[in-house]
């Protein structure tokens, strides 16, 4: 799985799970994230170019004023990507640390994840 922020001028920013508390919440429970690499804290960068150096099973997508996977598909690498050609892209959503709210997003991203194929 691999987190992204995405913006037609600067491209990819790809969040680290270990910088965020949610995304480290779900990797300690299990889900497996794709490390973007570098050593800056949070995001890595990458332009539109080279975003299929970052192949990932499943992409969340951020809701926070990003491009939509429909704005991300006008970029010639987006489409090529193995997620995105097995319409495994979902949206990544800020919540509340909270039980409640944690639980909700958790059991969709586990009905994500038990849904999704292997395909990198």
């Amino acid at each position: 799985m691999l987190p992204v922020y995405a913006t037609a001028a600067d491209g990819w920013w790809m969040g680290k799970a270990s910088d965020d508390p949610s995304l480290r919440l779900y990797s300690d429970l299990g889900v497996d994230f794709v490390d973007p690499g570098g050593d800056t804290y949070f995001w890595e960068t990458t332009s539109w170019d080279r975003v299929t150096d970052h192949p990932s099973d499943v992409i969340l997508y951020s809701l926070r004023g990003g491009e939509t996977p429909e704005q991300m598909r006008a970029q010639p690498t987006y489409p090529l990507l193995p997620a995105v050609q097995a319409g495994q892209e979902h949206p990544w959503k800020y919540i509340g640390m909270d039980h409640v709210a944690q639980a909700a997003y958790m059991s969709e991203l586990a009905g994500w994840l038990d849904e999704a194929e292997k395909v990198t």
